[in-house]
């Protein structure tokens, strides 16, 4: 379960996500930065209420927008994961791993050590 990593499942979930979409249809998206950011909030809002198989195009459209994005990639790990999608999941760790900007996130070294490391013996 990804109950961990988004916190555990609140009422006022459905709140926030009818918002966001709300949101969305009045905005008519024309920044892929604000995309960016409301398909991130609503892949959070649907993990929040434990509807993983429906947070997943949401961050898959974050990895789409934004490659590069180390928070993006890990969550979308997660979620591959949490759903029964190893193979995917483990190909995104990877994507995470061959970042050039996560080996520069010095609070983070010892996890990329971790993750190569779990990546070779995996």
């Amino acid at each position: 379960m990804v109950g961990h990593v988004f916190g555990p499942a609140i009422p006022e979930a459905d709140l926030y996500f009818a918002r966001a979409l709300d949101l969305m249809r009045q905005q008519r998206i024309q920044s892929p930065e604000l995309e960016f950011d409301i398909k991130l909030h609503l892949g959070a809002y649907l993990g929040l209420m434990c509807r993983y198989d429906e947070a997943v195009p949401h961050f898959e459209r974050c990895v789409e927008l934004k490659p590069q994005d180390i928070k993006a990639r890990t969550v979308l790990a997660i979620v591959y994961r949490d759903v029964e999608r190893p193979a995917e999941s483990a190909r995104q760790y990877r994507e995470v791993a061959g970042l050039s900007s996560f080996y520069s996130l010095g609070k983070y070294s010892s996890l990329a050590k971790a993750l190569r490391q779990y990546l070779k013996a995996a």
